[in-house]
């Protein structure tokens, strides 16, 4: 089972506020435990997180959830008592917006501020695989408006917040992502549970989620597709051939109209009722995911299929290249894309090796494609079972 990682980033510099993130992680890792599906989420933590680790740590863990605890920063005055996760600044009026950041630790151990449009960049080249973001620093609102762009639900902070709320807040959240709360649930659930602790509404934080995202809908803990009774891997293995077949053919008829029988309607449909049973695209709504150029949501579902099914990736890109390579049969594209289809044809079959389809059996499906009497659907049928006989 892929399970979810949550990448929690904690930095509480020399001369700032001491915060107790240490039991906000802690709360984290005790709620997944409490929960009904705790074997699908992983919490990875790092400590006096420096600038530079935000990147490293998106590029080598691809979460799928990134929490940074911490202080944020901006001028101005400091209201309240108690230890708080803000650095407030004087400074005049033309630095002020180039203040606003999170603040990570500098190799001195003293405060490094990290600009908005810093994070934004970081997370636009290496953040593909975030599908949510918690701020849980004072006025992190800033940063979390900025990060639409690149994820879409992001949870900021507009004014400041007590170190005992926002620890609340994250053992509401996470315990019920946990439960296979939606991520607006578990938002609301977060700001319940600082309710509980008596923080007041002002300090609560703010759920930003963008347009084509539907954070009712995005759920995060579920059970796995390829596991249990209802449904087996290799039915699993044969719907993900089904729908980037599909896929394969949505893009060929968009560059080459009149050549597919079915309708790209048609099409579009077997593509995302397939994906949502496979438990991809989720939270996506469905007039943003039809708005998608094939080509787009083919690249779409082949990263949803990497980071959900991974055993199952060589299946979609066989169940890709092979419809292609058999689309260009008897066209007048033969000719032209030889070195393509050449490509396609190697690339079939390194990917039935992956999958640890027979030589032979490959092979003869092969020499299928080239009879003079072959029939395409039964030829892809045929790959088919080879595909399902794989995963029994």
């Amino acid at each position: 089972m892929t399970k979810h990682t949550i990448l929690f980033l904690a930095a509480n510099p020399l001369g700032t506020d001491r915060l107790a993130l240490d039991r906000e992680a802690r709360a984290i890792q005790v709620e997944f435990e409490r929960s009904g599906h705790r074997d699908q989420f992983e919490l990875v933590t790092r400590w006096a997180a420096e600038p530079l680790d935000l990147l490293r740590e998106l590029r080598k863990l691809k979460p799928m959830v990134v929490h940074f605890s911490g202080h944020g920063g901006r001028s101005g005055h400091r209201p309240g008592t108690g230890p708080r996760r803000d650095v407030v600044q004087e400074m005049s009026a033309t630095t002020r917006d180039h203040q606003r950041g999170l603040y990570f630790q500098g190799p001195d151990g003293r405060p490094r501020l990290v600009s908005t449009a810093a994070i934004r960049q970081t997370f636009g080249a290496a953040g593909k695989s975030v599908k949510v973001v918690v701020l849980n620093a004072c006025y992190s609102d800033v940063q979390a408006e900025a990060l639409l762009m690149h994820v879409g639900c992001i949870v900021g902070i507009r004014g400041t917040i007590r170190d005992d709320a926002a620890r609340s807040f994250a053992i509401g959240f996470y315990g019920a992502l946990g439960d296979c709360e939606s991520v607006a649930a578990a938002h609301r659930h977060g700001c319940a549970a600082m309710g509980l602790e008596g923080s007041s509404d002002g300090d609560k934080p703010l759920l930003r989620v963008r347009d084509d995202i539907d954070a009712e809908l995005l759920v995060l803990a579920r059970p796995s597709p390829v596991t249990g009774s209802a449904r087996t891997e290799s039915q699993n293995a044969v719907t993900v051939f089904r729908v980037h077949c599909a896929l394969a053919q949505l893009q060929f008829a968009a560059m080459n109209p009149g050549i597919i029988r079915l309708r790209p309607e048609q099409l579009l449909e077997a593509v995302v009722d397939g994906a949502r049973s496979l438990g991809l695209l989720v939270g996506d709504k469905d007039s943003a995911i039809r708005a998608l150029s094939p080509q787009a949501l083919s690249s779409k579902i082949l990263h949803d299929t990497e980071q959900t099914l991974p055993p199952l990736l060589a299946v979609a890109r066989l169940a890709q290249v092979a419809t292609i390579r058999l689309l260009y049969r008897g066209t007048s594209f033969e000719d032209v894309n030889i070195q393509e289809v050449m490509t396609l044809e190697l690339t079939a079959k390194i990917c039935s090796d992956e999958i640890g389809i027979p030589d032979d059996s490959f092979m003869s499906w092969h020499k299928s494609q080239f009879a003079p009497d072959a029939n395409p659907q039964l030829i892809m049928k045929r790959l088919e079972e080879l595909v399902r006989a794989a995963f029994r």
